[in-house]
């Protein structure tokens, strides 16, 4: 699924498990958990982390440079595709 996040298209695909393990070992807590205690910075972690699996060029400074509160909804539907969570 296409995402544009601060000026730039981003092909999001499904977390492949290094993904997921990487958000898990980051954030401290297993994706099961997250629902439970979400902040922001966990929200930027997985997004900057989906971006990554699409743009390896992308890391989290860059989203916390070009990106801003604003985006919330944009990182809701990155994170709820990426982690192929349905509504």
């Amino acid at each position: 699924m296409k995402f544009t996040i601060a000026d730039k298209e981003f092909e999001i695909q499904p977390a492949k498990t290094r993904s997921v393990i990487a958000i898990e070992a980051k954030l401290g807590k297993s994706i099961a958990k997250m629902q439970e205690d979400f902040s922001f910075t966990d929200i930027v972690e997985i997004v900057a982390i989906a971006l990554n699996q699409a743009d390896p060029e992308v890391n989290r400074d860059w989203v916390e440079e070009n990106t801003g509160v604003k985006d919330i909804e944009i990182f809701n539907g990155v994170i709820t595709h990426f982690l192929a969570q349905t509504k």
